[in-house]
């Protein structure tokens, strides 16, 4: 009976010192992430290196083709109007 007493004030206390720690870092925690995202959306948005009239595309690999070679011939159907 003395172990799990013992184990719940452990898991107790352990819970209270997250809660608390948590509690004294987040201001800081979200001041570095907004930080974070202001220096990002600079980056991309206002100190781009596109001149004026420029467009950028970015293509993004479509990697998911499959490859059909060698299972079969392909047959084209075609409707059939009754």
């Amino acid at each position: 009976m003395g172990l799990l007493f013992k184990i719940i004030i452990i898991g107790i206390l352990i819970y209270y010192l997250i809660k608390i720690v948590f509690k004294t870092f987040r201001p800081s925690l979200t001041r570095f992430f907004f930080k974070f995202l202001e220096k990002q959306f600079n980056k991309f948005f206002i100190n781009g290196d596109n001149k004026e009239g420029e467009i950028l595309v970015n293509k993004k690999n479509n990697t998911n083709k499959k490859d059909y070679s060698g299972k079969g011939e392909y047959i084209d159907y075609e409707e059939v109007k009754d």
